[in-house]
């Protein structure tokens, strides 16, 4: 099964200090509804290849999920997350 999903939110900030808390794995829980879990599997910022188990509650049932970037575009856009449910 698969979900498609847009979200789209102006925030009054510089780019730099949303970046600092969007791409840190350790900030998720922070503005993901619903994770209960985070565990960053690599150290650091997002960036290609970097990977991050998420764990928590979506429509009444508990999920899992790795999150994979695969691409990274610095002054562009951040990164590609690739979203896989177990």
């Amino acid at each position: 099964m698969s979900v498609d999903a847009h979200a789209e939110v102006t925030i009054d900030r510089l780019r730099k200090d949303v970046a600092a808390v969007m791409f840190d794995p350790r900030c998720d829980k922070l503005w993901i509804g619903g994770l209960v879990n985070a565990f960053p599997l690599t150290a650091g910022l997002l960036r290609k290849g970097s990977r991050v188990e998420h764990g928590g509650d979506f429509l009444s049932k508990r999920f899992s999920s790795m999150i994979v970037v695969t691409m990274d575009k610095p002054g562009r856009s951040r990164c590609r997350l690739t979203n896989r449910l177990k």
